[in-house]
């Protein structure tokens, strides 16, 4: 069974400065002065004439410098801002991944990400990276430790992954693949890149099939691909019963009223939690131990007002505290009766551009990338990838995340792109086919094409069939 590790989250702030701002205190107006009488001006020195003239073509000199300036600002074009890399679209990272993705993708849909998953492929790369590069990617990770995890059988798994292609494998540096096997359980894998079948497979099976493609397609540059996979298949340890699931009234974000499915429960169980406040509503729910003493919950925090504000001003403080002070589904004499809806969905985050925009710059930049400590040759992180998918229902959570870092080589990036000249092969005349063995040239089949298909008898065969 595979060692890995896990991410406990750091309590992060929203890093507003809330001082209040006092008003300003009135000032009296001074009274207005007497106008002024005669003045009598002392005679000037003689050379005072000259100082004067010397001032005046000084300051027409300078008036003309600034004139000439903002002529050409406004000639220069204005800059998009965003495809620079200027600091003011840079959102601080605050070390605590649960949070630090919410704010960057877009609201108002559903959003689902492993910050655990994220974590394991941060530390990947930030093992072999050194100087301002490994800067940038710590400030994102933070400094909490990954404790460790041991898979169970088709209910948790956890692994990470280094794909080299076998023709680099000389290049990495042993330092670099001991230290993430050491620390991080990570299998070392040579592959030809020729596809992604390879790593599609791994990720299948280290996802119990709920992810199956990687989302790297390999190309001549692709020489390294840092991969975490994880997933989890957990029941409930107080299930829902399937006869008490209905329709129910839901609320959108726009208040639009919907009738979605919805599970309900009356319970007493110790450890099934709630937390009300004029804020938000907390319910907490815990899944089946693992074999190995594993035990997730499953919490559901609802605020009272606006979803998008109340993502957009998260307090894990606050959070905590509901957390902490949540009360038994025992307590009230009554019990607790439970209504939640249930939901299936997947998604995929901006990953690179998110990263981006927590400060981590430097290592998709071909010419500054610094992965010395993971290769002899120069490497930069070209492409990102992170998704996840979730199945709530009445017996459990089903859900998988993969987090993958495409390594390519920086020498073939950096310079101008060249543009691709390739030869036309316009077969668009009648023409002869065999059909043979590579090996020993056999020919299975010949034949001659003068009538094609026609479009218009195979069309309908590629347009999308209505379900109904």
């Amino acid at each position: 069974m595979d060692n890995d590790n896990l991410d406990n989250t750091t309590q992060a702030t929203d890093g507003l400065d809330y001082t209040s701002q006092t008003e300003p205190s009135q000032v009296s107006r001074p009274e207005p002065a007497p106008a002024p009488g005669p003045v009598f001006r002392e005679k000037p020195p003689k050379n005072s004439a000259l100082i004067g003239v010397l001032c005046g073509i000084a300051g027409l000199a300078i008036g003309a410098a600034v004139i000439f300036a903002i002529m050409q600002s406004a000639q220069k074009p204005t800059t998009d801002c965003t495809q620079c890399d200027c600091s003011k679209h840079q959102t601080s990272a605050s070390g605590n991944l649960t949070t630090d993705f919410f704010g960057l993708e877009p609201q108002g849909q559903n959003i689902l990400y492993s910050p655990l998953s994220i974590r394991y492929g941060l530390s990947l790369l930030n093992a072999g990276a050194d100087g301002t590069t490994k800067t940038q990617i710590e400030n994102v990770l933070g400094d909490e430790e990954l404790p460790k995890y041991e898979n169970v059988a088709d209910t948790l798994s956890l692994a990470n992954a280094v794909f080299i292609r076998d023709t680099f494998k000389d290049k990495v540096l042993s330092s670099y693949l001991e230290t993430v096997q050491n620390n991080y359980n990570s299998e070392v894998l040579y592959d030809d890149f020729s596809s992604s079948t390879n790593m599609d497979n791994w990720v299948s099976q280290k996802t119990f099939g709920l992810i199956d493609q990687i989302g790297i397609q390999p190309n001549q540059t692709l020489e390294m691909v840092l991969a975490n996979a994880l997933a989890i298949q957990m029941d409930w340890e107080h299930d829902f019963d399937t006869d008490d699931t209905h329709g129910r009234s839901f609320y959108k974000q726009d208040e639009e009223e919907i009738q979605a499915t919805t599970m309900t429960q009356l319970t007493y169980a110790d450890n099934i939690k709630y937390y009300t406040d004029d804020d938000v509503t907390l319910l907490s729910m815990p899944l089946q131990k693992t074999e190995t003493g594993v035990g997730l919950d499953f919490v559901a925090i609802m605020p009272n007002g606006d979803l998008k504000n109340y993502i957009s001003n998260l307090d894990m403080d606050s959070i905590e505290n509901a957390i902490t002070n949540s009360i038994p589904a025992s307590t009230p004499e009554d019990g607790v009766k439970i209504y939640i809806p249930k939901f299936k969905f997947e998604y995929t985050l901006d990953f690179k551009q998110d990263l981006q925009k927590l400060g981590i710059t430097q290592a998709f930049d071909a010419e500054n990338a610094n992965f010395s400590a993971m290769a002899e040759e120069p490497l930069y992180v070209s492409d990102a990838v992170h998704k996840a998918n979730i199945d709530f229902s009445e017996d459990g959570i089903k859900a998988a995340a993969i987090t993958v870092f495409a390594m390519f080589d920086a020498a073939t990036a950096i310079g101008d792109e060249r543009i691709p000249e390739p030869i036309i092969i316009d077969i668009n005349h009648p023409f002869l086919f065999l059909i043979r063995d590579r090996d020993n040239s056999a020919t299975w089949f010949t034949g001659a094409v003068y009538e094609p298909n026609l479009w218009a008898d195979d069309k309908a065969e590629y347009q999308p069939q209505s379900r109904y």
